[in-house]
Protein backbone atom coordinates (compact mmCIF):
# COMPACT_ATOMS: atom_id res chain seq x y z
CA UNK A 1 0.00 0.00 0.00
CA UNK A 2 1.26 3.48 -0.87
CA UNK A 3 2.12 6.20 1.59
CA UNK A 4 0.59 9.65 1.53
CA UNK A 5 2.54 12.84 1.89
CA UNK A 6 1.44 16.01 3.59
CA UNK A 7 3.06 19.34 2.66
CA UNK A 8 3.14 21.87 5.46
CA UNK A 9 3.67 25.57 4.75
CA UNK A 10 3.23 25.27 1.00
CA UNK A 11 0.59 28.02 0.84
CA UNK A 12 2.82 30.43 2.77
CA UNK A 13 5.74 29.61 0.51
CA UNK A 14 3.65 30.25 -2.61
CA UNK A 15 2.42 33.54 -1.16
CA UNK A 16 6.03 34.68 -0.62
CA UNK A 17 6.98 33.68 -4.16
CA UNK A 18 3.97 35.57 -5.57
CA UNK A 19 4.94 38.66 -3.54
CA UNK A 20 8.50 38.36 -4.84
CA UNK A 21 7.24 38.09 -8.42
CA UNK A 22 5.00 41.14 -7.99
CA UNK A 23 7.93 43.23 -6.70
CA UNK A 24 10.61 42.01 -9.13
CA UNK A 25 10.85 45.23 -11.16
CA UNK A 26 11.14 47.49 -8.12
CA UNK A 27 13.75 45.20 -6.54
CA UNK A 28 15.84 45.21 -9.71
CA UNK A 29 15.58 49.00 -10.01
CA UNK A 30 16.84 49.43 -6.45
CA UNK A 31 19.76 47.09 -7.15
CA UNK A 32 20.64 48.83 -10.42
CA UNK A 33 20.52 52.21 -8.70
CA UNK A 34 22.94 50.98 -6.00
CA UNK A 35 25.33 49.67 -8.65
CA UNK A 36 25.11 52.90 -10.64
CA UNK A 37 25.82 54.91 -7.48
CA UNK A 38 29.03 52.94 -6.99
CA UNK A 39 30.05 53.66 -10.59
CA UNK A 40 29.18 57.36 -10.24
CA UNK A 41 31.26 57.65 -7.06
CA UNK A 42 34.21 56.01 -8.80
CA UNK A 43 33.88 58.40 -11.75
CA UNK A 44 33.74 61.34 -9.32
CA UNK A 45 36.95 60.15 -7.66
CA UNK A 46 38.56 59.74 -11.07
CA UNK A 47 37.61 63.29 -12.06
CA UNK A 48 38.99 64.65 -8.81
CA UNK A 49 42.27 62.82 -9.49
CA UNK A 50 42.71 64.43 -12.92
CA UNK A 51 45.75 66.72 -13.16
CA UNK A 52 44.39 70.24 -13.41
CA UNK A 53 45.70 73.67 -14.17
CA UNK A 54 44.29 77.16 -13.84
CA UNK A 55 45.66 78.51 -17.12
CA UNK A 56 46.05 77.66 -20.77
CA UNK A 57 49.47 76.29 -21.74
CA UNK A 58 51.92 78.12 -23.98
CA UNK A 59 51.31 77.71 -27.71
CA UNK A 60 52.29 74.28 -29.02
CA UNK A 61 51.90 72.41 -25.70
CA UNK A 62 48.87 70.15 -25.17
CA UNK A 63 45.97 71.53 -23.15
CA UNK A 64 45.50 69.94 -19.74
CA UNK A 65 42.31 69.87 -17.71
CA UNK A 66 41.40 73.38 -16.65
CA UNK A 67 39.99 73.93 -13.16
CA UNK A 68 36.64 75.22 -14.41
CA UNK A 69 36.30 72.20 -16.72
CA UNK A 70 36.92 69.86 -13.81
CA UNK A 71 34.39 71.75 -11.66
CA UNK A 72 31.83 71.60 -14.47
CA UNK A 73 32.28 67.85 -14.83
CA UNK A 74 31.84 67.33 -11.10
CA UNK A 75 28.70 69.47 -11.05
CA UNK A 76 27.23 67.84 -14.17
CA UNK A 77 27.89 64.22 -13.19
CA UNK A 78 24.73 62.27 -12.50
CA UNK A 79 22.44 59.36 -13.22
CA UNK A 80 19.66 59.36 -15.79
CA UNK A 81 16.22 58.07 -14.91
CA UNK A 82 15.64 54.33 -14.82
CA UNK A 83 14.70 52.84 -18.16
CA UNK A 84 12.96 49.53 -18.81
CA UNK A 85 13.55 48.21 -22.32
CA UNK A 86 11.54 44.97 -22.59
CA UNK A 87 12.68 43.78 -19.16
CA UNK A 88 16.22 45.14 -19.47
CA UNK A 89 16.39 47.71 -16.66
CA UNK A 90 19.22 50.22 -16.79
CA UNK A 91 20.39 53.76 -16.16
CA UNK A 92 23.25 55.88 -17.49
CA UNK A 93 26.05 57.55 -15.59
CA UNK A 94 27.01 60.67 -17.48
CA UNK A 95 27.31 64.41 -17.73
CA UNK A 96 24.73 67.09 -18.32
CA UNK A 97 24.79 70.84 -18.39
CA UNK A 98 27.49 73.31 -19.30
CA UNK A 99 30.66 74.65 -17.76
CA UNK A 100 31.18 78.32 -17.09
CA UNK A 101 33.26 79.23 -20.17
CA UNK A 102 30.93 80.93 -22.64
CA UNK A 103 31.83 81.69 -26.24
CA UNK A 104 30.16 82.81 -29.43
CA UNK A 105 29.72 79.19 -30.51
CA UNK A 106 28.59 78.05 -27.02
CA UNK A 107 26.66 80.94 -25.41
CA UNK A 108 25.47 78.71 -22.55
CA UNK A 109 29.00 77.41 -21.95
CA UNK A 110 30.85 74.39 -23.29
CA UNK A 111 28.80 71.18 -22.91
CA UNK A 112 30.16 68.98 -20.14
CA UNK A 113 29.70 65.84 -22.23
CA UNK A 114 31.91 67.33 -24.97
CA UNK A 115 34.57 68.27 -22.43
CA UNK A 116 34.45 64.77 -20.92
CA UNK A 117 34.91 63.14 -24.34
CA UNK A 118 37.83 65.41 -25.20
CA UNK A 119 39.55 64.68 -21.88
CA UNK A 120 38.89 60.93 -22.19
CA UNK A 121 40.12 60.53 -25.76
CA UNK A 122 42.30 63.58 -26.25
CA UNK A 123 42.12 65.87 -29.23
CA UNK A 124 44.39 67.81 -31.52
CA UNK A 125 44.96 70.34 -28.73
CA UNK A 126 44.33 68.28 -25.58
CA UNK A 127 46.32 65.52 -23.93
CA UNK A 128 44.55 62.18 -23.43
CA UNK A 129 43.46 61.38 -19.83
CA UNK A 130 41.24 58.25 -19.86
CA UNK A 131 39.45 58.86 -16.56
CA UNK A 132 36.15 57.17 -17.46
CA UNK A 133 37.73 53.92 -18.68
CA UNK A 134 39.76 53.58 -15.51
CA UNK A 135 36.79 54.41 -13.30
CA UNK A 136 34.57 51.85 -15.04
CA UNK A 137 37.23 49.15 -14.77
CA UNK A 138 37.71 49.88 -11.06
CA UNK A 139 33.98 50.04 -10.33
CA UNK A 140 32.73 46.96 -12.20
CA UNK A 141 33.30 44.36 -9.48
CA UNK A 142 32.22 46.74 -6.70
CA UNK A 143 29.01 47.59 -8.55
CA UNK A 144 28.16 43.93 -9.11
CA UNK A 145 28.75 43.24 -5.41
CA UNK A 146 26.59 46.23 -4.39
CA UNK A 147 23.75 45.06 -6.64
CA UNK A 148 23.97 41.49 -5.35
CA UNK A 149 23.99 42.69 -1.74
CA UNK A 150 20.91 44.87 -2.34
CA UNK A 151 19.03 42.01 -4.01
CA UNK A 152 19.99 39.55 -1.27
CA UNK A 153 18.81 42.00 1.40
CA UNK A 154 15.53 42.81 -0.34
CA UNK A 155 14.76 39.18 -1.14
CA UNK A 156 15.50 38.08 2.43
CA UNK A 157 13.13 40.79 3.71
CA UNK A 158 10.34 39.35 1.57
CA UNK A 159 11.11 35.65 2.04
Amino acid sequence: MGKSFEFVGFDEYMAKLNELQANTTSLIKRAVYDGAAVVANEVRSSIEALPSTDRNPPKGEPLGVLDYEKDGLLEGLGLSGMKNDDGFIYTHVGFEGYNRLKSKKYPKGHPNSMIARSIESGSSVRAKHPFMRKALQNAKAKAIDAMAARLDEDISNIV
